[in-house]
């Protein structure tokens, strides 16, 4: 799963309470369902400098090129995302429209 930070403290808070004693009724009945809704993603984090640098590592590098098979681009590639939204006259993140107004 390609979550975020936000996601994996939901995921945490449930568990935390599935192992309390007021959790334990859910965890231990057979019938119950848990679900936890993952409120992000990892897409923000992509862009960030610590992100690409530790993407560049040598550990990195494995996750660096799944992120580019799923996403079509390389981490680094902003130009492209740019060129893109210009293309569309979509909004940029900054609030500013891809072609300057």
């Amino acid at each position: 799963m390609f979550v975020g930070g936000s996601s994996g403290s939901a995921l945490s808070g449930a568990l935390r309470h599935l192992h309390s004693a007021e959790g334990q009724s859910i965890a231990q009945d057979p019938n119950a369902n848990v679900v936890i809704l993952f409120p992000d993603g990892v897409r923000n984090y992509m862009s960030k400098p610590w992100f690409i640098e530790n993407a560049s590592s040598q550990e990195g590098e494995r996750l660096r090129g799944q992120i580019k098979d799923i996403i079509g681009r390389d981490l680094g590639d902003v130009k492209s995302v740019v060129k893109e939204a210009k293309g569309n006259g979509k909004v940029l993140e900054n609030g500013d429209s891809a072609n300057g107004d």
